[in-house]
């Protein structure tokens, strides 16, 4: 496997890239700028420990592993997707692990599989990248999604309560609601 090995000096002049959107912060007084550096130093502790722990788990390149990773992930985008979207994870944490997991799992074994032709579909080095990736769709269309549907039931709160009244079921008077969200969610994609 061929790769670039990238010394910290140079990895590090990716933070000139964060000149720009801090200088606007300043310039224009907008009352963020230590959440911003709170993010980047956030960022930063999470991306130094999953490099060195993806060291570890390239090189044992083990499916059990590879998998467990994968789990980990999805569950740390469940955490991501409600706290973003103000649902409660204990409510909705099967059915979103669920979602999160068929929705990557699918595209990911179809990729590796038929398309890459990979004798060992856990193979780290795509699985665990390619995994990332089709989960970062996911998540960010999820997060539009559910955000979307409640609001667009908070605004017409009055409308799916009296469609509720008028005797339509449950699935009849979320529809409009759904379908909307739907749109939204995959818009982006």
């Amino acid at each position: 496997m061929n790769t670039i090995d990238i010394s910290p000096w140079r990895l590090s002049l990716g933070y000139l890239l964060l000149i720009l959107p801090f200088g606007i912060i300043l310039w224009r007084r907008i009352p963020i700028f230590g959440q911003t550096l709170t993010a980047v130093v956030r960022m930063t502790l999470q991306l130094l420990f999953v490099g060195l722990y993806l060291q570890v788990v390239f090189k044992l390149d083990n499916p059990w592993i590879n998998g467990a990773w994968l789990l980990v992930m999805i569950g740390v985008a469940d955490a991501s997707i409600a706290r973003t979207s103000r649902i409660r994870l204990r409510t909705f944490a099967l059915t979103l692990f669920a979602a999160l997991a068929v929705g990557t799992a699918v595209p990911l074994a179809v990729f590796v599989g038929p398309i890459l032709n990979l004798p060992n579909l856990m193979e780290a080095q795509y699985v665990i990248p390619i995994g990332g990736m089709i989960l970062g769709n996911c998540l960010r269309s999820d997060i539009i999604g559910i955000s979307d549907f409640y609001e667009r039931l908070r605004r017409g709160e009055k409308v799916y309560l009296q469609n509720l009244a008028q005797g339509a079921a449950l699935h009849e008077a979320l529809r409009p609601y759904i379908r909307d969200a739907c749109e939204a969610a995959l818009k982006p994609t």
